[in-house]
């Protein structure tokens, strides 16, 4: 087959020699989180940009007997927040940091997971342990991690929250992410959007897309409240970020979920929690979510929504829980993938339209 020695050709000391195994006429289509790349060509194959992007992706030996983090046309991502003490109550949440990056990312790797999300407070502490962003960099090539995105930048005074777009950025251009994971603290109003379109212009020049979360106790609340903003930045530079915890728990509906466009989504968070144990719906939010699998959300017919619009991006598995975060970094990974594998719909590529 031409594709695995066309891949191991690229990964080469002479990438571009695989382009002799490439028909004239080739037609193509690359899919990555959040993007689609198109060509009809062998020349639009070679086009610098394609290629690049091609190259970034995990060697072809690196991949060789591995099985990937992946389901039918989405890629799974286990965040870094999942480790962290989150506050009991409040708006914008303040946590520590149980355990070093380190420690955290072996885990993730080990587990089986290819991508990871990586907060913030995380770094800081890793920063100040010592730690520079270049050997982060390198600590995930070692761990053949791809760090998916990172976060979170919340929106609140104009010019702190431009200069956090701008750490968010480093962070980003340093660890190859291409998403930004944001939060609304202030009125969805004028200066919101506008700040929003600021921080958008920091980001995208480093070629980041925001991913904006509506929480049902944040100003942001529901979903049409943030496809309403994310129009008005652009969603080609910030689309909205769904959690499954804040859709089921906000005032949303099925009927919302499946008006949402493809292009529209930034990042699908994944997750799921039991009844409530009491009306504190911050608490429930930051200690009491599940596996997918182990509460009474529909996640069924969610993804099944998701996938009907075209979405092919990341998928987090993000389980904020007292219990979960008192498991080992290695055992929390192990369990989030094995619950999303076993929820996320199992459709073939060829009832999508795509040849076999």
């Amino acid at each position: 087959m031409v594709v695995p020695e066309y891949m191991a050709r690229l990964d080469g000391e002479k990438p571009f020699d695989g382009l002799e195994l490439v028909e004239p006429d080739l037609r193509f289509l690359i899919a990555i989180p959040g993007r689609h790349i198109t060509g009809e060509s062998r020349d639009d194959l070679a086009d610098p940009p394609v290629s690049l992007l091609l190259r970034h992706r995990l060697p072809a030996d690196r991949l060789a007997g591995r099985k990937l983090a992946t389901s039918p046309l989405v890629t799974f991502s286990f965040p870094t927040v999942n480790c962290l003490q989150m506050p009991g109550n409040g708006g914008a949440a303040t946590p520590s940091v149980l355990r070093p990056l380190e420690k955290v990312l072996h885990g993730v790797a080990a587990g089986g997971f290819t991508h990871v999300g990586i907060d913030n407070f995380s770094v800081r502490d890793h920063v100040r342990c010592g730690a520079g962003l270049d050997r982060l960099r390198d600590l995930l090539d070692r761990l053949e991690l791809t760090c998916s995105d990172v976060g979170v930048l919340r929106i609140g005074d104009p010019e702190t929250t431009v200069a956090a777009a701008g750490e968010m950025s480093r962070l980003a251009a340093a660890t190859g992410a291409a998403i930004c994971t944001t939060a609304l603290d202030v009125v969805p109003g004028p200066q919101a959007v506008d700040t929003l379109r600021r921080c958008a212009d920091v980001l995208a020049a480093e070629g980041i897309r925001m991913a904006l979360e509506f929480l049902p106790y944040s100003p942001l609340s529901t979903l049409r409240a943030a496809r309403a903003v994310c129009a008005a930045v652009g969603v080609d530079r910030c689309g909205v970020l769904i959690d499954t915890w804040m859709f089921f728990r906000g005032d949303n509906s099925f009927a919302e979920l499946e008006q949402v466009r493809a292009e529209e989504i930034g990042y699908v968070q994944f997750d799921d929690a039991p009844r409530p144990a009491g009306a504190d719906v911050v608490r429930e939010s930051r200690h009491r979510r599940v596996v997918p699998g182990a509460g009474t959300f529909d996640l069924a017919r969610f993804a099944a929504a998701v996938v009907a619009a075209g979405f092919d991006g990341l998928v987090s598995i993000e389980v904020l829980s007292a219990d979960f975060r008192a498991l080992e970094p290695v055992e929390q990974a192990r369990r989030a993938l094995a619950s999303a594998r076993s929820c996320w719909p199992a459709i073939s590529q060829a009832a999508k339209g795509i040849p076999a």
